[in-house]
């Protein structure tokens, strides 16, 4: 072979010698099977015509052989660029699918060669020549981004093979257009979420029966505490005891100091007036007496972080409020299931009240004893006592209670665990009763919040209230109670 290509304007003008071929084996060319009606092109048209600028006019002949510009008019406008790569584009790619049945003759192993002897790898070898005799001279060089070669690179060129298991063979046919991708269209967003706006079914209503008017008689009383949860059915989102068994603080609207904080729910030794919704108390957040206990809320950004059991989610956002003014609550919060019992108290007062009681934390007529002596105090419950709810709570035990839980359930004494966290109390046992801390992550619940979780029916904005927490309208049955304080339903708490 003595005849030489020159290449002009970065265009391979090929001589029209037809033994002037970059044949890739010592017999067989590389174009004898891509015929004029048979050939390859980067998009694969029905014309089946091999360019670089994917035309309908640029075709090989048989006359034309197989170069590493393909066609004599390949100038650096008309290579294939990385937009046209078999990824650029949804709707115009080369992918695996298309020739999964083409034949080994020319196929294009993992090295990207298109013959057994004579390979043009990705970096065109290193003297940048294609056929053995016709070299591209270093000052015409033909590269990965500008060039049509029998391959060039898996993500910038259009080539007879995308990746190393893909053979070009004239097998190709036109059959395998761009409609056989997988665009990326189909992807998964983070828009498929559950958000707290709506709460789950509400829970089934169980017995139509309260803890009130004296019924529960044991221990030698004429009415008593009982077992939290056991005394009749649950409210709409899970919680027990919210009518009758002890009167529970709640903080009003929880934004404002005030000398008056609220207590809701009636208790055991009242008539069945005392545990309606339209019955409220608003007293002195120091007093404290037989009848008053607390339950928990947490309403920050982050709901229960110590994962404490018995916290049923309240939901609903934005719902209205009632025929007394109550109940519309515009955020997600938890809510303890139960009143705190004597046995949560009896743990508090062991890791805080171990010796001085500056706060009055501890009051003897509690059904919880202490033990020990002066630094070393330990507290447990009455026996039968543990699951029963703690009373003799002033407003402003029930704040430290809850700064305890804000700071971590620490063992270590008064102040630090106390004073600071959920309300800033520095040491006031009476007075004015403080607004909540805004990051407070446990806290006595507002008014809203106590009464929506109580009385509110669920499952939208407008559901409605119950008259009962027992989620009825209709008056409950006073219960009757086992020798150790258990009501007539079985209670899933456990100490």
């Amino acid at each position: 072979m003595n005849n030489t290509t020159i290449i002009r304007c970065c265009a391979i003008i090929p001589s029209p010698s037809p033994s002037l071929t970059p044949t890739l084996t010592p017999t067989n060319t590389v174009t004898p099977s891509i015929t004029p009606t048979n050939t390859v092109t980067p998009s694969i048209t029905p014309t089946n015509t091999v360019t670089p600028s994917i035309t309908p006019t640029n075709t090989i002949t048989p006359t034309n052989t197989v170069t590493p510009s393909i066609t004599p008019t390949n100038t650096p406008t008309s290579t294939v660029t990385p937009t046209t790569t078999p990824t650029n584009t949804p709707t115009n790619t080369v992918t695996p699918s298309i020739t999964p049945t083409n034949t080994p003759t020319s196929t294009v192993t993992p090295t990207n060669t298109v013959t057994p002897t004579n390979t043009v790898t990705p970096s065109v070898t290193a003297t940048n020549t294609v056929t053995p005799t016709n070299s591209v001279t270093p000052t015409n060089t033909v590269t990965p981004t500008n060039t049509v070669t029998p391959s060039v690179t898996a993500t910038n060129t259009v080539t007879p093979s995308t990746t190393p298991t893909n053979t070009v063979t004239p097998t190709t046919t036109p059959t395998n257009t761009p409609t056989s991708t997988v665009t990326p269209t189909n992807t998964v967003t983070p828009t498929n979420t559950v958000t707290p706006s709506v709460t789950p079914a509400p829970f089934p209503a169980g017995a139509n029966s309260v803890n009130f008017n004296l019924c529960a008689d044991w221990n030698g009383q004429d009415g008593n505490v009982t077992t939290v949860g056991s005394n009749g059915g649950p409210s709409a989102y899970g919680t027990f005891d919210q009518s009758g068994n002890v009167w529970e603080w709640n903080d009003l609207d929880g934004t404002v100091s005030s000398s008056y904080r609220g207590l809701r729910g009636g208790s055991w030794n009242l008539d069945g007036s005392f545990i309606l919704p339209s019955y409220r108390i608003s007293t002195d957040p120091s007093y404290g007496s037989n009848y008053y206990g607390f339950r928990l809320s947490s309403s920050s950004s982050s709901l229960n972080p110590l994962n404490l059991p018995y916290f049923v989610s309240v939901g609903d956002l934005n719902n209205s409020n009632d025929s007394f003014g109550y109940g519309g609550v515009s955020y997600l919060y938890q809510i303890g299931q139960y009143p705190v019992t004597n046995c949560e108290y009896a743990l508090f007062l062991t890791n805080t009240v171990y010796g001085s009681d500056p706060y009055n934390l501890y009051n003897s007529n509690m059904s919880i004893i202490r033990n020990g002596s002066f630094g070393n105090y330990s507290y447990v419950p009455i026996i039968n006592m543990g699951n029963k709810p703690v009373v003799h709570i002033t407003w402003f035990n029930a704040a430290r209670y809850c700064n305890w839980l804000h700071n971590g359930m620490p063992f270590g004494g008064l102040g630090v665990a106390t004073e600071d966290g959920a309300y800033t109390l520095n040491g006031a046992t009476s007075g004015n009763a403080v607004a909540k801390n805004n990051n407070a992550s446990y806290s006595i619940p507002t008014e809203n919040e106590w009464y929506k979780a109580a009385y509110y029916k669920g499952r939208g904005t407008n559901a409605g209230y119950w008259l009962y927490a027992t989620q009825s309208n209709t008056a409950p049955t006073c219960v009757a109670s086992t020798a150790s304080g258990d009501g007539p339903v079985n209670s899933n708490y456990s100490c």
